[in-house]
C-alpha cells in the first residue's frame, strides 16, 4: 500500500499531504489491512477477510472488487467511518521502532503538486497531527491484532473463501481470502478464545461473519453492473 516511504523532515518542501486521489498507486487498491478495533464499524460497509502475509495472517477490508471506480471514489461514496484507520492516517504510516524502542512515523512521498503542509515550522501541522494521533491508536492495536490473528490460526479458525464472480467482461477471482469457518464458531476453541479476550474479540468476529453479505453491495459498485449478480460466492 506504500510506495516511497521516507523519514519525516521539516526541511524537505516535498513532504506534503495530498488527498488519496493524488496517489495513483492506490487507485487500484482492493484489499486494505484492518484491525480488530475497527472491524465492527467497517463490516457495515465492506466484506472483511484475512490474507496470508508471509508467516502471518492479516485482516483486510475488501474495498471493492475491481480497479474501477478508483479507491478514493469508492470511499467517497460512504461516510467517513467507512475508511479504514490506515487510510485515515495516509500518507503517514508507522515505521520500525527506533533504537531506543520508540515508534517512528514515515511519509509516503508523492510528487503531486499542491497539497497541505506537513509541517508548520518544526512542528507537525494540524492535519498531520490528526493523522499521527490515528497512528498511535494503530500502534497500540497492532500487537494485539497480531496476537489474536496468530491465536485464530493456531485454533484452525480459518477456511478458504473462494470468491468467484463473473459480470459480463468483469471477472473477480479472489482465491487467497480466508474467513472464519462455521466449524470453528461451533467449537470449544472459539468459546475459550471468546472468554479469554472478551467482547471486543467477539464483536469483531461476529461482525466479520455478517460482513460477507456486503459482497453484493460491492458488486453493485462495478460500472454498469448495479443490481445484477452472477457467478458464485
Amino acid at each position: 500500500m506504500y510506495k516511497n516511504l521516507v523519514a519525516l523532515d521539516p526541511s524537505d518542501p516535498r513532504q506534503r499531504l495530498h488527498a488519496l486521489s493524488h496517489y495513483e498507486h492506490l487507485a487500484q487498491q482492493r484489499l486494505v489491512p484492518i484491525f480488530f478495533i475497527e472491524m465492527a464499524t467497517l463490516a457495515a460497509f465492506w466484506p472483511t477477510a484475512w490474507v496470508r502475509q508471509g508467516e502471518q495472517v492479516e485482516a483486510v477490508a475488501m474495498i471493492g472488487f475491481a480497479d474501477q471506480p478508483p479507491l478514493a471514489q469508492r470511499l467517497a461514496a460512504h461516510p467517513p467511518e467507512a475508511t479504514p484507520l490506515l487510510l485515515q492516517a495516509y500518507p503517514l504510516c508507522l515505521g520500525p521502532a527506533s533504537s531506543e524502542g520508540s515508534a517512528t512515523v514515515l511519509l509516503d512521498l508523492s510528487d503531486a503538486k499542491g497539497g497541505t503542509a506537513l509541517f508548520e515550522g518544526d512542528e507537525l501541522s494540524a492535519p498531520a497531527q490528526k493523522r499521527t494521533d490515528i497512528l498511535w491508536l494503530v500502534g497500540a492495536e497492532r500487537d494485539r491484532a497480531r496476537a489474536w490473528n496468530a491465536e485464530l490460526e493456531a485454533a484452525d479458525a480459518f477456511e478458504l473463501w473462494r470468491l468467484r464472480l463473473s459480470f459480463d467482461d468483469v471477472d473477480v477471482n479472489n482465491s487467497d481470502l480466508h474467513v472464519i469457518s462455521p466449524r470453528f464458531l461451533a467449537s470449544d476453541a472459539y468459546v475459550s478464545l471468546a472468554a479469554r479476550h472478551g467482547p471486543d474479540f467477539v464483536s469483531a468476529i461476529e461482525h466479520h461473519v455478517l460482513s460477507r453479505q456486503r459482497v453484493q453491495e460491492r458488486a453493485d459498485d462495478l460500472p454498469g453492473l448495479a443490481g445484477r449478480s452472477g457467478g458464485g460466492v
